[in-house]
């Protein structure tokens, strides 16, 4: 009897302890939605997730001791998956459309975006008024353009400008090169594409400057004061260069290439 009694009492510890670790492994875990946007972050010629800001939010993981797993989805559905809770964390620009759902990290990325073309630079336009007439090609699913040029969508709906959609970096530069539209927005990094897809570079000309953040669920304060921890840790070891991704060094250890169909 006693030692049925002892046989219990261990299942019972022991089942206390099994559950107690998968308790754990919850909340270490970090669910974060990211899209393709090398050479920032994308998915690596290793099949793996990497780029500038990847290496580095993955450094930041280890020293806040999360579990953190990327989810690629394409950007309209990354966005989503954080509104709707999916996601507990999303790395993109700091937007105003996630204030509801969620809070930014501490941690920030200055990035850049604006206007390419084949005209000059001083050809390029500056105010959506300058647009009028023109054509413009724009990525689905990113809202940078919409936060510089805020009436954007009216001018589209009035027909003042005409708006072509690609569904990534490469179909959009080689829209451009097509003769599709006159401008196309997009980030500095679209120069990497360029070298990449042996074009020739096109005339840039930056309008929005804006932090890239790690966006976490409102739900989810934990987990965000824990990546914070991460942060500050980096800080504090002298690994994260002036503009808050890993020192030269490290990333030269770390980054993997892109794909080059992004």
């Amino acid at each position: 009897m006693y030692s049925q009694l002892l046989f219990f009492a261990l299942l019972i510890v022991v089942g206390g302890v099994v559950e107690g670790k998968e308790g754990d492994a919850k909340q270490t875990r970090l669910e974060i939605a990211v899209f393709e946007y090398p050479p920032l972050y994308h998915t690596s010629v290793e099949d793996e997730f990497s780029g500038i800001i990847g290496e580095t939010v993955k450094q930041i993981c280890l020293e806040a001791e999360l579990d953190c797993h990327f989810r690629m989805r394409p950007v309209s559905r990354a966005y989503q998956e954080i509104e709707r809770g999916v996601a507990q964390a999303l790395i993109t620009v700091q937007f105003d459309r996630f204030n509801k759902c969620c809070i930014k990290s501490d941690w920030s990325y200055p990035w850049r975006s604006g206007l390419f073309s084949k005209h000059p630079v001083d050809q390029i336009p500056i105010s959506l008024a300058e647009l009028t007439g023109q054509s413009l090609i724009l990525i689905e699913g990113w809202q940078s353009p919409y936060s510089f040029f805020k009436q954007l969508p009216e001018a589209e709906s009035d027909g003042l400008l005409t708006v072509h959609r690609a569904n990534t970096t490469e179909s959009s530069l080689l829209m451009l090169q097509n003769d599709r539209a006159n401008f196309l927005w997009g980030g500095e990094e679209f120069f990497l594409h360029m070298e990449l897809m042996k074009m020739e570079p096109l005339n840039f000309i930056p309008l929005l400057k804006i932090p890239m953040v790690v966006w976490f669920s409102n739900q989810e304060p934990e987990l965000r004061r824990r990546f914070n921890m991460g942060f500050r840790r980096l800080q504090a070891k002298a690994l994260l260069n002036d503009k808050n991704v890993l020192i030269k060094s490290l990333m030269a250890e770390r980054y993997q290439a892109p794909l080059l169909s992004q």
